[in-house]
Parts: structure tokens; C-alpha cells; sequence
């Protein structure tokens, strides 16, 4: 009993250091909304900031983001604006003639008029467009965008629920003849060894059985009873004692997943030398009540000196590669992006195009009450293999390719 109060306190302690830790406000946020009348992008963007609450105390809420958008003018903003024009600011300096000092002011005047990260405002260009910036759906408005598109279609905590349980997601899924990548299941919080929960050697992934963006998940190469392995960000696992650790620091977070690790389809493989998936992201949407691709890229992994880093091509409805959507923000990155063109001009189409739409659809279909969803498939040798769907997928790579959301 004492052991489970621990962990209790322990939990409750890792929460209120995260929330002492964020810097930003849960979305755009300005005194502006206090305004009696607004014009229609700004009352979209206070509707996004205000439904961030969700279930919690609107009084407590208000009490923290009022507190949060006062750090961030004073302290946070200037910090961010700061390191990003020192990071962007030389390569932007010889593109469009505009000194670094010119960039930090309007970088900081959207930061400090909005709450836009300057990060962001680097990515959509609002640096040379600053008029541009409330046409944009932030990532850090994401969720509250997502609930809100799907609320109008009737949206229910069990599709939620079902999306985001990968394990109840395949057993839905896999009597459509979807194919989607087998997990075996580890409780939250086991206190089993790794090295002794898989089946014999070989290439797995672990995972979060509820999780996105690839928290707490790795990669592990068991052989001959010892483990090797690299997180999803890169970071090398070197022996069984690291990855038994990184293995217990999952179990903390929920369920666990054991998958194979799956194999790319050798077209794709001549795109990186990292030993790593390649995933094709295929954004399914609602449109007048039938379904249709919203948009769809292809995530390539590179290793990076300490991390692996992704390079993002779009691809068009023919299932043809197409260029980077916006200018690159550095040389090493416009180079990685270039290279990663060139090559995959020699691929041609994707393979599997055809079969991948049409089984995004197929796995959308059981959800209607789900505006738009991201499916994130690994194209092996032998077909499209599904990893995970998901509802509050980032929205800067998709507005970088078909637009700004607020501006149609």
C-alpha cells in the first residue's frame, strides 16, 4: 500500500514539474478576445484556446493561462525569439537580404501580439508575411482544432478511445483486411525484464500501447541474450543495461507494445542509410459526407550527429513525389531535402499507391464521427503495413503543402 502511495506522489510531483516547466500559453492568446466583436479567423483561434480547457475548472484554467501569457511577455518570448533568429536568422540574412535584427522584431511583435512561437513563425515565413499569421492553425492549438472539427460530425469518447488503443485499433481494423503491424501487449508498470518478455533474437519496436509522436518509444536488437537498441529520437541504446532502463521509463507511461520491427520496401530503402521505417502519413478526411485524401507525405529518417532527424516530401494524388513544399530554413536541411529529391525521382511512383488510399479509406469508414485522420503506414517488401491512426495530427507539414486551414 505505501509503495502504491509512493508512486502516486511520485506522478502527481512529474505533473507539477511539467506544468512548471511550459513556457506557453495553450494556444493564441491576446486581450484582444476580450473585444466585443471579431472578425472571423480571431474568433476561430479564441474558440481553439478557450475549448483547450476541456473538463477542467474554468476559473483554475483562466488563473494558469493568464499567469502563463504574462510569463511569456515578459520572460519566455524574448528567450525563444532570440535563439531561434540566432539559429534561422544567418541563412534567412542571405536569402532575402533582411538583417537578423530585423527578423528578431518581427518575430518577437507576432510573439508578443499572439503567442505565435517563433519557431512557427519561421516555418510559415511570417517573418516576411507577418499579415499571414492568424490564417495559420498552430501545433500548439492542434488538439482543440481537431475536437472541434470532429464535435460538428457528433464526435464520441469511444472512437477517441478506439483510435488511440493501437491493440483495440488492430483487432477492429484486421477483419477489414487491413494489414496492421502485430503488437504483444505488456502491462503499465511491469516489472518484467525486457530481454526476457521477447520472443528470442531479433529486430523489434516498443511502444506505447495509447501514446503518439513516439514518447518514450525505441527501437532493441536482441541477440544472443543481449540488447542493443536507439530511441525514437535517435539516442543510441548501447547496452541491455540502457535499454532495460529505457524499458522501464515506458512502463511508466502506459501499456507497452512489442512489435516487430518492420522492413521497407527496397525502392524506399535507397532514400536513407538510416536502418530505420519510413513512414508514409496519408491524411484521410469527412468531405460533404463522403470520404476523400486530404493530403499525404513521406517521413525519411536520417541520423544525425546525436538524433535522428526527418526529411517530408509531399505526394500527389497520382502517387508521385513532389518537392518541399517552402523554402528551407538552413543549408544542411535544403541539402538533406535536395538529395532526398533527387532520389526519389529515380523511384518514380510509390509503390502500393492505389492499395494504400484505398485501405486509409477503408480503416476511416468505421469512423464518421472523425473529421480527418492520420494514418501512418510502413510500405514493406510484401505491402502496405499500418502502424497507428491518428486524430490530433500536427498541422504544420499539411498546411505547408495545401495552405493555410483559416484562409478557405
Amino acid at each position: 500500500m505505501l509503495n502504491a502511495e509512493v508512486m502516486v506522489l511520485h506522478a502527481l510531483i512529474n505533473r507539477l514539474k511539467r506544468l512548471s516547466m511550459r513556457r506557453h500559453p495553450h494556444g493564441l492568446l491576446s486581450w484582444r478576445y476580450l473585444l466585443p466583436q471579431l472578425a472571423s479567423p480571431l474568433m476561430q483561434h479564441r474558440a481553439y484556446w478557450w475549448h483547450s480547457c476541456g473538463t477542467r475548472s474554468r476559473l483554475l484554467w483562466g488563473l494558469w493561462q493568464l499567469y502563463l501569457w504574462l510569463r511569456w511577455l515578459a520572460f519566455s518570448s524574448w528567450r525563444a525569439s532570440y535563439r531561434t533568429v540566432q539559429l534561422h536568422g544567418p541563412h534567412v540574412k542571405k536569402q532575402h537580404n533582411m538583417s537578423q535584427w530585423q527578423q528578431f522584431w518581427r518575430v518577437q511583435a507576432l510573439a508578443l501580439r499572439w503567442c505565435i512561437p517563433p519557431a512557427a513563425a519561421y516555418r510559415f515565413q511570417l517573418y516576411r508575411y507577418p499579415e499571414r499569421a492568424l490564417e495559420y492553425v498552430y501545433d500548439i492549438e492542434a488538439g482543440a482544432y481537431h475536437r472541434l472539427q470532429s464535435e460538428a460530425l457528433g464526435l464520441t469518447k469511444k472512437s477517441l478511445q478506439l483510435l488511440q488503443d493501437k491493440q483495440r485499433l488492430a483487432e477492429k481494423l484486421t477483419p477489414l483486411g487491413i494489414t496492421i503491424v502485430d503488437g504483444y501487449p505488456v502491462e503499465f508498470r511491469s516489472t518484467n525484464k525486457l530481454i526476457d518478455t521477447l520472443a528470442g533474437d531479433g529486430k523489434f519496436f516498443v511502444k506505447t500501447r495509447s501514446g503518439n509522436q513516439g514518447i518514450g518509444a525505441f527501437a532493441v536488437t536482441a541477440k544472443d541474450g543481449q540488447l542493443q537498441g536507439k530511441t525514437f529520437a535517435g539516442e543510441l541504446l548501447p547496452d541491455s543495461k540502457a535499454v532495460e532502463r529505457a524499458w522501464q521509463q515506458l512502463l511508466q507511461l502506459d501499456d507497452a507494445l512489442i512489435q516487430p520491427l518492420l522492413t521497407n520496401h527496397p525502392a524506399l530503402q535507397t532514400l536513407t542509410s538510416a536502418d530505420e521505417a519510413i513512414t508514409v502519413r496519408v491524411i484521410t478526411q469527412w468531405y460533404e459526407q463522403k470520404l476523400r485524401v486530404f493530403t499525404a507525405f513521406i517521413e525519411v529518417p536520417f541520423q544525425d550527429i546525436q538524433r535522428t532527424v526527418y526529411s517530408v516530401l509531399p505526394i500527389t494524388s497520382a502517387g508521385a513525389f513532389a518537392r518541399h513544399p517552402v523554402e528551407i530554413l538552413d543549408e544542411q536541411v535544403a541539402q538533406r531535402a535536395n538529395t532526398l529529391w533527387q532520389h526519389a525521382q529515380a523511384i518514380g511512383l510509390l509503390p502500393f499507391w492505389s492499395q494504400l488510399i484505398e485501405q486509409s479509406m477503408k480503416a476511416h469508414q468505421p469512423f464518421s464521427d472523425v473529421k480527418a485522420i492520420a494514418w501512418d503506414w510502413v510500405l514493406t517488401p510484401q505491402g502496405p503495413t499500418l502502424l497507428e491512426g491518428n486524430t490530433g495530427w500536427g498541422t504544420t507539414m499539411p498546411q505547408l503543402i495545401t495552405g493555410p486551414f483559416l484562409s478557405k
